[in-house]
């Protein structure tokens, strides 16, 4: 159960409007999910794609961060005695996760242009866990349609609020450890922002495309996008503090284009 004698007073107030007001989905407030399809609309109609794998390539590569580091900015959880027992020191900030040799993580990758069809939808959701007072992973990628599961494996309340321009809006508490909430993206959107309005700190960013070819860079800044239909394609590499870079790949039969994006401070 929620530990109400853990939360600082202005945590503690907005723990309580939020269950006064029924934690449910702000989509039915006025502006909620305003705004135009970003970079595409809805999933694609029509007869669903079938990649021919014999003749399928890969789109693969790195990005690095050119420049010298930003300080990493370390948050203070002492306002809630849970996140503190996990943190002591501090929260590290996810917004730029560099490497000794540029390496960037927290990437998302993904094929802008050269895409058609209809793609049929993974049968596993996407998961997005709110683990040691972080959201896990900090980028996500998933189809538009496709399930988002929401979990909390803390001991203490989180709030799940999405910031998003071309899907619906929703802003809902997660009062204990083991909530779940499921919840779907209607259009494809390039990056839909995720905060917890409870722990300042605690963000995330989740990429929604209508086709499965997305990555997100791991710490060694690699990425490696499968089983791509040979062609010309305009691919995006999509960093929160860094911005984003577009190069051309061309994909042969059994080919492998390789890409290397070069980002840095703005």
């Amino acid at each position: 159960m929620i530990r109400m004698s853990q939360l600082a007073p202005a945590v503690l107030s907005l723990a309580i409007a939020i269950l006064a007001s029924g934690c449910g989905d702000s989509s039915s407030e006025p502006g909620a999910g305003e705004g135009k399809p970003a970079d595409g609309a809805g999933q694609p109609t029509g007869p669903e794609v079938k990649v021919d794998t014999a003749t399928a390539g890969t789109i693969s590569g790195a990005v690095k961060f050119e420049g010298a580091a930003p300080t990493e900015r370390v948050n203070s959880a002492e306002a809630d005695a849970f996140c503190h027992s996990k943190h002591p020191e501090g929260i590290k900030s996810e917004s730029a996760v560099i490497g000794a040799g540029g390496e960037l993580a927290n990437v998302f990758v993904w094929i802008k242009k050269g895409i058609t069809g209809k793609f049929p939808l993974p049968s596993e959701p996407a998961v997005l866990t709110q683990s040691g007072c972080r959201y896990e992973p900090h980028v996500l990628g998933l189809r538009n349609g496709q399930d988002l599961v929401v979990k909390n494996d803390d001991d203490t309340m989180h709030n799940v609020h999405s910031l998003p321009k071309a899907n619906e809006e929703f802003n809902f508490a997660q009062t204990k450890k083991g909530d779940e909430a499921r919840k779907k993206f209607s259009s494809q959107e390039v990056m839909v922002k995720f905060k917890c309005d409870a722990h300042g700190w605690m963000s995330c960013y989740v990429g929604v495309v209508n086709h499965p070819y997305f990555a997100v860079t791991a710490a060694d800044g690699k990425f490696e996008l499968k089983n791509v239909p040979p062609g010309e394609y305009e691919v995006e590499a999509w960093h929160e503090k860094f911005g984003k870079q577009s190069l051309s790949a061309k994909v042969e039969s059994k080919g492998t284009a390789t890409l290397t994006f070069t980002l840095k401070e703005k």
